[in-house]
């Protein structure tokens, strides 16, 4: 049975482990393609990290293959071979395989083609590219491969995935030319040859593939395992890295990087029916963010290698913690996708929500330096930005305590991951790491504190951190309404709520809807805004999640959407709801109020005789996103490091 510390050959490679970096997008390499210092130093710190392969991002071979990312890395000419060697030298130097990704960005197709993707290529459109530019772009595979080699990677990957000209060549769906090129296996297979030739049979070449494509017209599974396969063997690839999707519709796009109602290892299925029919090595991938996960894929020889992506961005040292037996110390994705919407959908650089450091490697290394002036701090409040504040400063060698007025830890984010009929629990992967991060570096964590200017003054802080969040507040009209709770007490009960439910705002209380309608509660939910604005609760930032909401709200029996409505008044357990269609009457036994968040700003004008210096972080400032929460911990963490002047409202 093998393991996930075994080594790997693949063709003249020898792997010493059998985790990889999946290829992401990191948009931080120059706006002319070149490998820069933050490109290098992300990538040390990923190899660091203990992944055996590093695979790098995609880097485009030819200039029409560019498409639409601002700074995207680069492999089109020997002016990009200094750039490359340096980056190589950097992942190996570390103690990992390299491997460059290849890739040609799609191609727009002709207007009214479903298959036309917004940011796409610009300067021609799939079906008239002409013969001679086809065997152009063979030809730039094979001597971005070369250079590659030159450069002192130990390997290549062909992105041959997720709806780019590869895969638009071998698409059924997008592949509608009346030419030779029309055969859907003729140009990979030309590709793989061309490659080979130039950097000879030993030298590995990784095949990254979308299983399936996802959507009515596209290849499917099936097609993949009964001629796709073979025929890319045949050519002469190394291994296979089977990712799926396309980018031709909202569940193809988000099978390239399942999202958080996803349940983890959504693709595993195939990736194991690829490994069933071939000898070569296989790799998977696919929200796969468990260390026991990565153990069973390997242990029962369903991949040979797992390739995670966005848990190394959000915790570089996953693979050393997971074979050093520190499991407890990783920080674990929540699953957002805010790293994929950057780069991919926003064309700014990477950036992760609960690890700030990811794309700021050069300027976030003082944040974790130790401090050289020892202070007792207090933290009061005990979800994502207070917790964090806490982690980091402690890490820093501070004495901390922790406050918190109820009974557990965690906060908004926390109690959102415990929808009961919608999988969203990967959020609460944050709180159980921050939770066992403070017991590990011995913070006093006090539970049910009532925190008083008073209890703060004796305890003789240098300095205090007010973390005390925001909150929802009943409508006026609603404090008399013994059915109304809001989202949150909802969440934080075991209290049985009623069949025919009322909630109040489609931001926020989108999710609880779907997942009361799952029930099979009869739920009508009051949006005071248009359509458009549904599903884009304030504590995440992913586009995708908005998406998948919006379908949801539109198909679930048992649930019922009024947008630019508005609750009028309730008696008897009737609700009166003003529409666009006139005065609407609904009965309810439970109302749940999910409108707009407050901060909670009880503590100030208090704390002037504290006699401490006072931070604000986090939604007691401004409600928002769990990305501007933990952002403030870190800069209040790195101004103490760097100044001992009073501050307040740091998330200002």
């Amino acid at each position: 049975m093998a393991k996930v510390s075994d080594p790997l050959k693949i063709a003249s490679m020898v792997v010493k482990n059998r985790i990889a970096t999946a290829p992401c997008f990191t948009n931080t390499a120059s706006e002319s393609t070149y490998v820069n210092p933050l490109v290098l130093e992300g990538y040390r710190q990923i190899a660091q990290g203990g992944a055996g392969l590093v695979i790098t991002e995609a880097a485009c071979v030819h200039p029409r293959g560019r498409g639409s990312f601002a700074r995207r890395l680069g492999n089109m000419s020997d002016l990009n071979l200094a750039g490359l060697e340096e980056l190589a030298y950097t992942i190996k130097r570390e103690g990992a395989s390299a491997c460059l990704q290849l890739q040609h960005a799609r191609l727009i197709a002709h207007e009214g083609s479903d298959n036309v993707v917004k940011g796409g290529g610009q300067e021609i459109a799939f079906l008239d590219l002409s013969d001679d530019q086809i065997e152009e772009t063979i030809a730039a595979y094979a001597q971005g491969a070369l250079r590659a080699k030159k450069a002192g990677f130990d390997a290549v990957e062909v992105h041959a995935c997720h709806g780019c000209l590869m895969q638009q060549f071998m698409s059924p769906r997008a592949n509608k030319r009346k030419d030779k090129w029309n055969d859907l296996t003729l140009f990979p297979t030309r590709a793989i040859k061309a490659i080979k030739e130039l950097v000879g049979k030993e030298f590995p070449v990784l095949w990254r593939i979308s299983a399936e494509e996802g959507a009515p017209g596209g290849f499917t599974l099936e097609d993949t395992l009964s001629y796709r396969l073979p025929a890319f063997e045949q050519a002469g690839i190394d291994a296979i890295h089977v990712s799926t999707g396309s980018r031709s519709s909202l569940r193809a796009t988000a099978m390239e990087v399942p999202p958080l109602y996803d349940y983890m290892g959504t693709i595993m299925p195939q990736a194991r029916a690829v490994k069933a029919r071939t000898k070569l090595p296989v790799i998977a991938v696919g929200k796969v963010m468990l260390p026991h996960m990565v153990n069973s894929i390997i242990e029962r020889g369903w991949a040979d290698m797992v390739a995670l992506g966005r848990a190394l961005i959000v915790d570089p040292e996953f693979p050393n913690k997971m074979l050093q037996g520190r499991e407890e110390e990783i920080r674990l994705c929540i699953g957002c996708s805010y790293c994929y919407t950057r780069t991919c959908f926003e064309n700014v650089s990477l950036r992760c929500s609960i690890n700030p450091a990811r794309g700021r490697e050069l300027t976030m290394d003082k944040v974790l330096r130790p401090s050289e002036i020892k202070r007792k701090v207090v933290v009061v409040g005990g979800g994502p930005a207070g917790m964090e504040a806490a982690r980091l400063l402690s890490l820093k060698g501070n004495q901390v305590t922790l406050m918190e007025k109820d009974g557990m830890l965690g906060g908004t984010l926390f109690h959102a991951g415990s929808m009961k009929r919608l999988y969203t629990k990967d959020l609460q992967h944050l709180a159980k790491y921050q939770n066992a991060e403070l017991l590990r570096l011995g913070v006093e964590v006090r539970l049910n504190a009532d925190v008083t200017s008073a209890a703060l003054k004796a305890m003789g802080p240098d300095v205090v951190i007010i973390a005390t969040g925001s909150k929802y507040a009943k409508p006026e009209y609603l404090s008399g309404d013994g059915a109304a709770v809001t989202l949150d007490e909802y969440l934080k009960s075991s209290n049985p709520i009623g069949e025919r439910v009322l909630v109040l705002g489609g931001r926020d209380g989108a999710e609880v809807s779907v997942s009361l309608a799952r029930e099979g509660k009869k739920v009508t939910l009051i949006h005071g805004e248009g359509s458009d604005s549904l599903g884009e609760a304030v504590y995440i930032h992913d586009p995708l999640r908005k998406d998948y909401l919006k379908d949801y709200l539109t198909t679930e029996q048992n649930l019922e959407v009024l947008t630019n409505a508005k609750l009028v008044r309730t008696e008897n357990h009737e609700a009166h709801i003003d529409t666009p269609e006139g005065i609407k009457t609904v009965g309810y036994d439970s109302i749940i109020v999910a409108l707009e968040r407050h901060s909670d700003r009880q503590l100030e004008g208090q704390l002037d005789g504290v006699g401490a210096e006072v931070f604000w972080i986090g939604d007691c400032v401004r409600p928002g996103s769990v990305v501007g929460a933990i952002d403030d911990a870190w800069f209040v963490t790195r101004k103490l490091s760097i100044s001992t002047a009073k501050a307040s409202g740091v998330g200002a």
